[in-house]
This record gives structure tokens, C-alpha cells and sequence, in this order.
């Protein structure tokens, strides 16, 4: 019963943020600024870039878009080709802060991996590509070719390596295949503070993609009903009943 309660209250948070954050504009379509979540979804000829907005808030409300008509432009039937769809979301906040989707999780990184992660070069990256985003006579458009000069591909993974323009080690790529968890990671600072901070899921079934609200930890609620059973007590006494007396 605890765990569909879980799972019920996770529903609601997503289709609530999914309500609240509304379309996104076609003035933001593929532009980006710091703190920015970016989504990809590549690997097929043809990709889709889509800003979700704030890194943070995405993770605090979550997310739940419906991207299958997007899926049948990237599939074999689409202007796309055979190969697996993968996706990913990445952005930073400054070149010691940065975040980005992997089929890894931050305790599978060895310490030499960690020390691979370079947040000064994936910043400059990221500039790379968000300049010219900016100036781009198209910001509705969400669809590019990999080949295109605006793509993610031709930006951030050149080298067809998923490591994100040589920013994280290529063996914890960072995107995931479709029908399969992304991982969302950020570090901020020294090596060893990446963390695992949340995850996402792209179905192929149906062309849902998820990002889950990231849950209030235990300690917080623990706290929040000490302080409930503090003021019922409290009260009782207040209006002469023992506390042993509820």
C-alpha cells in the first residue's frame, strides 16, 4: 500500500508540472542560458532539442511530455534510420557547476573517471553551441538534421563517443538508449561531488518522456510530523486534555 502511495503521489506531481509549466515557447525552442535543461534525442540521422527550463526546478516538480510524434520523425518510417533512438538532457551553471543524463550513475564512476569529468571544458562546449543557437534565424525549430551546424551532434558529440564534446569519460557515455533510465548527474566543484540527483525514462511505447520529482527526504518528513505531534500535544494541553487522553 506504501508503494502505490508513492507511486499515485509521483503521478500527480508530474501531470501537476506538466499543467503549471505550460508549452514551451517557440522563442525558447532550442535556445538556452546557464541552469538551463536541455533534451536530446539523437543517435538516428535526426535529432530534437528542446529546452525543459530550469535544471533545478525540473528537478523539484518533475516533468511528463508527450513526444510521440516526435518518435515517428526520428524512426525508421520518419526521416530518420535504423539505429537506436538516445537521449539525454545537459546544461551546467558555471564552469565548476555542471549536470548532465548518463546510463551510468554517479557510484559507478571509478576515481579516475571522476577526475574525467571537466566542467571548464563542457562550459566552453556548451557556449560553443549556445552562441550560435542565439543568433539563429530559426529559434522555432526543433528538428535537425545531425549533420546541421546547429545540431547536437555536430557540437557536443562530434567524435560519436557520447562523451559530450570530451567532457565526461566516453565509457559512462552520457545519454542513454530509448526504453532504458537516464540517470541525472551534477557536480559541483571537486570531482568527487557528482551525484546522482535524479533520473528520467523515454518510452518507445508510446513516446512519454518522464523526469520523476525528486523526493522529500525521509528526514524532512520525519521532522514535519514530529512538529505535528508537537502541536497536537501542545494544544491538547492547552485546552485541559491529558496527552495520553487522545
Amino acid at each position: 500500500m506504501k508503494s502505490l502511495s508513492i507511486v499515485k503521489r509521483m503521478a500527480v506531481a508530474a501531470v501537476a508540472a506538466a499543467a503549471l509549466a505550460g508549452p514551451v515557447t517557440s522563442a525558447h525552442a532550442v535556445t538556452f542560458a546557464p541552469g538551463d535543461a536541455v533534451l536530446v534525442l539523437y543517435g538516428n540521422g535526426t535529432e530534437y532539442i528542446r529546452n525543459l527550463g530550469s535544471f533545478s526546478s525540473l528537478l523539484t516538480n518533475g516533468i511528463n511530455l508527450n513526444l510521440s510524434s516526435v518518435l515517428g520523425a526520428l524512426s525508421p518510417t520518419g526521416v530518420g534510420g535504423p539505429n537506436t533512438i538516445e537521449y539525454t538532457i545537459v546544461g551546467n551553471n558555471s564552469n565548476t557547476s555542471m549536470f548532465f543524463g548518463s546510463a551510468s550513475t554517479a557510484a559507478q564512476f571509478t576515481a579516475q573517471q571522476l577526475n574525467q569529468v571537466l566542467p571548464a571544458n563542457y562550459e566552453n562546449v556548451l557556449l560553443n553551441w549556445r552562441g550560435p543557437l542565439g543568433v539563429a534565424a530559426d529559434p522555432a525549430r526543433n528538428l535537425y538534421l545531425a549533420t546541421d551546424a546547429l545540431s547536437f551532434s555536430t557540437n557536443m558529440n562530434a567524435s560519436g563517443n557520447d562523451s559530450l564534446g570530451a567532457s565526461i569519460p566516453a565509457a559512462r557515455r552520457g545519454s542513454a538508449d530509448i526504453n532504458t533510465v537516464l540517470n541525472l548527474l551534477q557536480r559541483n566543484g571537486a570531482a568527487n561531488t557528482l551525484t546522482t540527483v535524479g533520473s528520467a525514462f523515454l518510452s518507445q511505447a508510446n513516446g512519454t518522456f518522464v523526469v520523476s520529482a525528486v523526493p522529500v527526504p525521509a528526514a524532512v518528513v520525519l521532522f514535519a510530523t514530529g512538529v505535528i505531534g508537537l502541536v497536537g500535544m501542545a494544544r491538547r494541553r492547552m485546552s485541559g486534555a491529558r496527552p495520553d487522553a487522545a
